[in-house]
């Protein structure tokens, strides 16, 4: 395959030689003639040679009768040397093929954890990095630094591009209070304790590493030390471990739902009205418009982009605006409606929040007004209320 190409790319000349015989052969031979392929059709001889060795060949064998024609690259290009708007078309392709290199056509997101790459994309968007960005104005160090100073959940980043795509790593800060959920692998082996996070009374202590200090059977406030990485050794010094336990504590959670018993329900009619955009990397050119007179409408853009096989996401596409008028219909809710609101508000509340719990007691209390019911719910359960603490200042 490669020597085909390798032929295809140098250029071939293919001979035929008529009423030839072996002295043909014997004549190429002596002379040295760079040919290969040598073969007998009928009483005709064939064999090529390199395009670049043609002259040579047909000087040394001018008194033969002999045809011959070009195969490959070389040859194409020779054909279609007159034709100057493919030789034009061949050079914007180049150009827009060299012009496409200096700008960023993706960009990866790598080691977050808790945010989503959405969210750090669209962070360095509002900073002026995105794709569709000339790469050679780009300081990256500078637009590392800028972003640290903005944004506190990022510790550390760093911003690496090759060829058209732009690989983003990061590494996201601690939370606010300086602690981190029990066995998080961001913690590393940093020596620490284990602390509440809610104040608890404990029921049951699963200790991997440290010392307990508080035991079952004891209520903890939120922030005390429970399992301590300080511990005494064998020697009789004390050192420093990474503390690593679940703490698991009955605690009451107190919640506030309120439901209006006055509102209303939006319906939207979708208009047959549509803009459309080409998308090339951050720049959008207006196709056509519907013009003024929806000033009043919700709009919502479809970006559909150039996709090659393998997956491959292009920076060219086509964004489609459409439009739908957007109207209040008032809707007054009865007590039984507005009760089944804020249960099914409280069950995604403690689906969020308490997941992993297991719950004892929900305590339910109904305030009723003349403009919204309020669920008051008083949540007993037994959960992990272990939070890692480092003991080591950043």
């Amino acid at each position: 395959m490669i020597y085909n190409l390798f032929l295809w790319l140098a250029g071939r000349t293919g001979y035929r030689a008529k009423n030839a015989g072996a002295s043909l052969v014997n004549r190429m031979l002596s002379l040295k003639l760079p040919v290969f392929g040598i073969r007998a059709e009928g009483c005709d001889l064939l064999f090529d040679s390199l395009s670049i060795s043609r002259k040579r060949v047909l000087k040394a064998l001018a008194g033969q009768s002999i045809e011959y024609k070009g195969y490959g690259l070389p040859a194409l290009l020779r054909r279609y040397r007159k034709r100057w708007g493919l030789q034009l078309g061949a050079l914007c392709f180049a150009l827009i093929l060299w012009l496409s290199t200096r700008f960023v056509w993706q960009i990866n997101v790598i080691g977050n954890e808790s945010l989503d790459d959405q969210t750090i994309i669209s962070d360095l968007d509002s900073l002026g990095f995105r794709v569709g960005s000339y790469i050679p104005d780009i300081n990256v160090r500078l637009l590392c630094n800028e972003y640290l100073l903005r944004y506190d959940k990022v510790a550390w980043m760093s911003i690496n591009i090759v060829g058209n795509c732009a690989d983003i790593r990061i590494k996201e800060s601690k939370d606010p209070d300086g602690t981190k959920s029990a066995g998080d692998s961001a913690a590393g082996n940093s020596p620490g304790d284990i602390i509440a996070a809610l104040d608890g009374y404990i029921e049951r202590i699963e200790v991997r590493n440290g010392q307990v200090m508080i035991g079952t059977g004891h209520t903890v406030r939120r922030g005390e030390v429970i399992v301590s990485g300080a511990v005494e050794m064998a020697t009789g010094y004390k050192g420093l471990v990474r503390a690593d336990a679940d703490i698991y504590a009955r605690t009451v959670r107190n919640y506030r739902i309120e439901i209006p018993r006055s509102t209303s329900t939006l319906s939207a009619e979708t208009i047959d009205a549509k803009d459309r955009s080409l998308i090339f990397f951050s720049n959008r050119l207006p196709l056509f418009s519907v013009g003024d007179g929806y000033e009043d409408c919700e709009s919502f853009c479809d970006t559909r982009y150039l996709t090659l096989p393998g997956g491959i996401s292009l920076p060219f596409g086509i964004a489609t605006t459409y439009y739908r008028r957007i109207s209040e219909i008032p809707e007054t809710i009865d007590n039984d409606t507005a009760k089944s609101r804020a249960l099914l508000e409280l069950s995604k509340t403690l689906s969020r929040e308490l997941g992993q719990a297991e719950i004892i007691y929900v305590g339910k209390n109904y305030v009723e007004t003349d403009e919204t019911l309020i669920l008051e719910a008083s949540v007993c359960s037994v959960e992990n209320i272990a939070r890692y603490r480092s003991l080591v200042t950043p």
